[in-house]
């Protein structure tokens, strides 16, 4: 009803992992820069960070299908939840090595060491992406060590996990790491940029959001792109109820008020008459 209501053909702020359309703000596209860079250079391992919502996990899944699309080797795993056994069987089953669901770790090392051997010696090369490292067990940590030992140049390891977390789950990773690459949440331009172009993605052929709305839209999520896709889309919910043709500042106050997410920003717009984003 949302997308007819406002005349679009698809969902203008999909999930991360759907394909859609991605804003390369200058963050991303520097820390895509650089991790392209490592890949080619056949380093070992870089470690992406920054807060929660800053696009890490839309990265790694466009990353993924550059890799693709040029036909290189490359696995993506979630490590949310996982313990270090389940890592190395998650990876071993990713890599088509057929494990059996009880197989032993030391059997799934084995299996995982023989396979990136393999490409060692035929020059072939793998890039390998743990997304929400810091979520996981801390024995996942041992098996990044593990596989960056069995690493002879033909295996890229890149790792994404909330800045937070780097001194308390991946210390002893750090010196082994190539290259660190932040992500920074957006700024007001390029939140109003994010916003507008995801729209005209999904098919809007006017600006939904009027200046004050998109400065309120800024101030309430301090520029993190996930809270910024939640809280258009909750707006343009309350818009059609309200039957409104635009979306105004009020509407995202409100709509920021029920998510709990008012206030990132130090400033949050009182009225539509603030000032505009250029």
């Amino acid at each position: 009803m949302v997308k007819s209501y406002w005349n679009l053909h698809s969902t203008p702020f999909g999930k991360p992992d759907s394909g859609g359309w991605f804003y390369e703000s200058p963050s991303h596209e520097e820390a895509l820069a650089r991790f392209c860079f490592l890949i080619e250079q056949q380093r070992q391992c870089g470690i992406l960070t920054g807060p929660a919502g800053t696009g890490k996990t839309a990265l790694l899944n466009t990353l993924g299908r550059q890799l693709r699309r040029s036909q290189s080797q490359s696995v993506l795993l979630d490590v949310c939840g996982l313990s270090g056994d389940d890592l190395i069987w998650q990876l071993a089953d990713a890599l088509h090595l057929a494990p059996a669901a009880t197989a032993r770790p030391f059997l799934l090392w084995r299996s995982v060491r023989d396979f990136l051997h393999g490409l060692s010696r035929s020059e072939q090369q793998i890039v390998l992406m743990f997304d929400h490292f810091d979520r996981g067990e801390a024995d996942c940590t041992v098996v990044l060590e593990q596989l960056l030992h069995l690493a002879d140049g033909g295996c890229t390891l890149l790792i994404a996990a909330d800045e937070t977390a780097i001194s308390r789950s991946l210390s002893s990773l750090l010196a082994l790491v190539d290259l660190r690459i932040e992500l920074s949440p957006l700024d007001r331009h390029e939140t109003a940029y994010y916003v507008y172009e995801s729209l005209k993605q999904a098919g809007a052929e006017t600006q939904l959001f009027n200046p004050p709305a998109l400065d309120a839209v800024f101030a309430a999520t301090g520029g993190l792109p996930r809270e910024i896709g939640r809280l258009c889309e909750l707006s343009l919910l309350a818009g059609m109820a309200d039957k409104r043709t635009t979306i105004d500042a009020e509407t995202v106050r409100e709509a920021a008020s029920s998510l709990s997410i008012t206030g990132r920003s130090s400033v949050l717009p009182a009225s539509d008459n603030a000032a505009a984003v250029a």
